[in-house]
């Protein structure tokens, strides 16, 4: 990611924290030590979202913009400086999951496959019930609804999904049960997937 990516993606976090929020508004006046940032703001946030560091944004008219961060982007700056102390010790590697510990010394390579529990056809059977239930939304509400559950599956799939990452799923997908009012379908796999991400939750 490049330096000024970093300097955007440093003030939302350091913002989000100040508010306690993961969905933001900035104003672009707000940020001083972007060189001109009116002309590349879109550019730096297509970079942040290409990156997943945030799941949407808005550019509004009069110089704000809407941030919805992932866990991913909140964690950003934790995992970097956390990959720097990996790096002064190379020698040990110690990776935790769920309830199964990998140690590794030296070059040596640990193969290691632990099961989340995830059942895949039923997965597969609400995120297909949702994404061919957009015909009848407009064409900006679709595509919100499809990387919302877009971003739920691939957390959902991964050997060990982060509940922080699935809360943030949670968060966005409550409201677009508005948008679903008046087509069944799509509502009530919303509400699948919604008890779904829960129960990796809870």
């Amino acid at each position: 990611m490049t330096k000024d990516a970093e300097k955007l993606l440093r003030f939302l976090v350091d913002t989000a924290k100040e508010q306690n929020a993961e969905a933001i508004c900035i104003h672009i006046n707000e940020i001083s030590d972007i060189p001109n940032i009116h002309m590349s703001r879109k550019a730096l946030c297509e970079e942040l979202k290409n990156n997943n560091c945030v799941s949407k944004y808005y550019l509004n008219s009069g110089g704000e913009i809407d941030f919805y961060l992932t866990t991913d982007g909140l964690e950003y700056f934790e995992e970097k400086e956390g990959r720097g102390r990996m790096e002064e010790n190379k020698n040990v590697a110690i990776h935790v999951h769920g309830g199964q510990v990998n140690l590794a010394s030296g070059n040596a390579v640990i193969n290691a496959t632990q099961n989340n529990g995830v059942n895949p056809k039923e997965l597969n059977d609400i995120v297909n019930g949702i994404l061919g239930s957009l015909s009848e939304l407009d064409r900006e509400k679709a595509d919100e609804v499809t990387d919302i559950v877009e971003m739920a599956k691939e957390e959902l799939e991964r050997p060990e999904p982060r509940k922080g990452r699935l809360k943030s799923c949670i968060t966005l997908i409550a409201p677009m049960f508005t948008i679903a009012n008046g087509i069944p379908t799509l509502a009530e796999n919303l509400h699948r997937l919604y008890d779904f991400i829960l129960a990796y939750i809870r």
